[in-house]
């Protein structure tokens, strides 16, 4: 893996959950050699394979409405092209449990 280029490290929500009804999960990831930005690298964001969203703030974010049960989040790193930016951590999937 070239460690010099551009590359996302998925963090949070995982494993299982214990939060009240309509309590926000926290989204938490983090970019290396990669800025986000509205023209250039962005991360798209799927939630249970049908809501996408594109990130190009960096800034908190909070995932509202879900439910108890199991869930799962995709995020992947683009480039201004909206192609998948190369590397082995740069499309990533996890589930977690709301308990």
């Amino acid at each position: 893996m070239d460690l010099s280029g551009p590359y996302l490290t998925y963090n949070e929500p995982s494993g299982f959950l214990n939060i009240k009804d309509k309590e926000p999960v926290l989204l938490d990831f983090y970019l290396t050699n990669a800025f986000l930005s509205e023209d250039g690298y962005f991360v798209r964001l799927t939630i249970d394979n049908k809501i996408k969203r594109k990130l190009s703030k960096w800034s908190p974010y909070y995932i509202y409405g879900l439910g108890k049960g199991k869930h799962t989040i995709r995020l992947e790193l683009m480039d201004k092209n909206i192609e998948k930016v190369p590397g082995l951590f740069n499309d990533t999937t996890r589930s977690f449990t709301i308990n």
